[in-house]
């Protein structure tokens, strides 16, 4: 049996200059959800994700979906007392974000750090769809 979906990019709430694209999904008759897909180059300073992602967090959060943040932001969530880790974690606690990943995902012989994520404003729906 093949899955129906369809999808809308939000091409009106998307930054291209921070490589961040929205895309809302309808699989059969489930609720609709929204999927932001995210880049940061290191050369993007810290505080851009707070410029650049709270906007249209804030507008897709309106839509009353479900949001997942998936990419690699270049904050290193392991070390928290660094300001690129702060400002990721400042975001998740403001929008009550929970960060999926919990592990190294860049490990070099002499560093490991956490710098990829998958945000979801509903964990719940991710823990009954695994279940």
């Amino acid at each position: 049996m093949m899955q129906s979906y369809k999808t809308d990019v939000l091409w009106d709430i998307s930054d291209t200059g921070f490589h961040q694209l929205l895309i809302k999904v309808q699989v059969r008759n489930i609720r609709s959800l929204i999927i932001c897909t995210v880049y940061r180059p290191p050369n993007i300073p810290v505080n851009r994700l707070d410029l650049s992602l709270t906007p249209a967090f804030i507008i897709a959060s309106l839509m009353a979906k479900p949001i997942y943040i998936l990419g690699d932001l270049n904050y290193n969530i392991l070390k928290p007392e660094h300001s690129d880790g702060k400002t990721l974690l400042s975001l998740c606690n403001s929008y009550n974000l929970c960060q999926m990943v919990k592990t190294s995902t860049r490990v070099t012989n002499s560093t490991e750090s956490l710098i990829d994520v998958i945000l979801a404003s509903n964990l719940q729906q991710v823990l009954e769809t695994i279940v």
